[in-house]
């Protein structure tokens, strides 16, 4: 999923007629920033995800070879 453009939101509320328009375009920026923060968010996640199986091999294979070293030093 793309981005939502905040720069035409914002062209779009500087060329607002009224205050009910001004209004409206306003909420219509918020509504882009949020859906842009979620849609970033989202895009986090899957990354995430995506590399876990390989962190968790790692972090475990970190943990068996410390506890090998503390069974060789005493």
């Amino acid at each position: 999923m793309d981005f939502f453009s905040i720069s035409d939101r914002y062209y779009d509320l500087l060329m607002a007629e009224s205050a009910k328009e001004r209004f409206k375009q306003g909420a219509l920026m918020v509504g882009a920033v949020v859906a842009n923060s979620a849609i970033a968010a989202g895009k986090v996640a899957g990354e995430v995800v995506k590399r876990l199986p390989d962190a968790v091999e790692k972090e475990s294979a970190r943990i068996k070879d410390e506890a090998e070293r503390k069974k060789k030093e005493g």
